[in-house]
């Protein structure tokens, strides 16, 4: 009898490390277009095909003068549009309003400047055990 729970143990223990991979992370630094980022703002992930989304606010805020403020999201594998949004019921209000989404897009990997010609979201390809970085949904400035 130990034997064989001591077996399903192993077994259990075994399968842990697989289970663990069976997501990945993206990351990126967030920005707002204000003197600091609202404490309200949920970064999400969008997966493309489905379109369930997953979403945190947990800010993770660097230190010093110079500290950005950045995200960590764990999601199933697959291809996702990532975003910021205020929830509704936000303290901070916006101008564009409280469902606005500023997506990871062609405008940001422009630099965006004025002469970014695309606000297009960008399709972020997550693989079970991967960190995709460097994804910032900071384009504010997008009508949608």
């Amino acid at each position: 009898m130990i034997t064989r729970i001591a077996m399903a143990l192993l077994a259990i223990l075994a399968a842990t490390p697989a289970m663990a991979q069976a997501t990945g992370v993206i990351t990126g630094e967030l920005s707002y277009p204000s003197d600091e980022i609202p404490k309200e703002i949920h970064i999400c992930a969008e997966n493309v095909g489905s379109a369930e989304i997953t979403c945190t606010n947990d800010h993770i805020v660097g230190s010093g003068d110079n500290g950005r403020t950045t995200y960590r999201l764990e999601v199933a594998p697959g291809d996702y549009r990532v975003f910021a949004i205020l929830p509704e019921g936000a303290e901070f209000k916006p101008s564009s309003g409280l469902d606005y989404r500023a997506y990871y897009s062609e405008f940001v990997t422009c630099g965006a400047q004025a002469s970014c010609p695309s606000h297009e979201p960008i399709t972020v390809t997550v693989n079970a055990g991967e960190t995709v970085s460097d994804i910032g949904p900071n384009d504010w400035y997008a009508s949608n």
